[in-house]
């Protein structure tokens, strides 16, 4: 399972900027220029630190705890399910708001704060946009694979890092992007991604089940 790029497939559905242009857009849309850039860049700089310590501080914990590779992957195979389930199923079309109306949750100049652990750069920005709890687990479970293996671990953290410089480079240019591709079509994009993650994470448990059954 040490494929960097089935990582990277894993890793940029459940922690890519597809969903994180929306979620910023949204909280965001009705804020200046330069509060956008400073909400963009503590939101990616808070991200990355919380995915640097997931992936290598909190992965070591799950090995002292004897958490087995299989267990990890059933319960990320299981969480990406029904976070697909729960997407396929909730479909909300949200028309794309103009710069000045602002939407549910938006964050006006006026009103934005860019504090660290505040609203929106905490939550809803980090997370779950950039960081979700299946993103957590997909990162656990490359993280284990890396265990005794600096070569892929280094590799690994490179691909994650890249993804949050990605979610920067995204948040910095959601305005454009959604003004000219819309809120309903990346929520389109969204929902048909979802349902590739359902058959993923089916795919995901029954790999597990196989190497358990092997290894008895």
């Amino acid at each position: 399972m040490k494929d960097l790029a089935y990582a990277f497939t894993l890793c940029f559905m459940t922690l890519g900027p597809l969903k994180t242009i929306p979620a910023f857009f949204l909280a965001t849309h009705s804020a200046d220029r330069r509060t956008i850039r400073t909400l963009a860049a503590k939101s990616a700089i808070l991200a990355t630190l919380i995915v640097l310590f997931v992936n290598l501080v909190a992965s070591g914990t799950l090995m002292k705890w004897r958490v087995s590779l299989d267990a990890l992957a059933i319960a990320g195979g299981l969480v990406l399910l029904f976070t697909s389930v729960k997407t396929l199923s909730e479909l909300n079309l949200i028309e794309t708001p103009g710069r000045a109306e602002p939407a549910s949750g938006g964050v006006t100049a006026a009103a934005a704060s860019t504090r660290w652990m505040g609203h929106p750069v905490l939550s809803p920005l980090v997370i779950p946009a950039i960081l979700p709890p299946v993103g957590v687990v997909v990162i656990l479970f490359f993280a284990g694979l890396a265990v005794g293996d600096p070569a892929f671990q280094l590799r690994f953290t490179g691909l994650l890092l890249a993804l949050m410089a990605g979610n920067f480079l995204a948040m910095l240019f959601a305005g454009p992007i959604m003004r000219r591709v819309g809120v309903p079509v990346l929520q389109v994009v969204g929902w048909v991604f979802s349902a590739l993650q359902a058959g993923l994470a089916i795919q995901i448990i029954i790999n597990a089940l196989r190497h358990l059954g092997s290894s008895t």
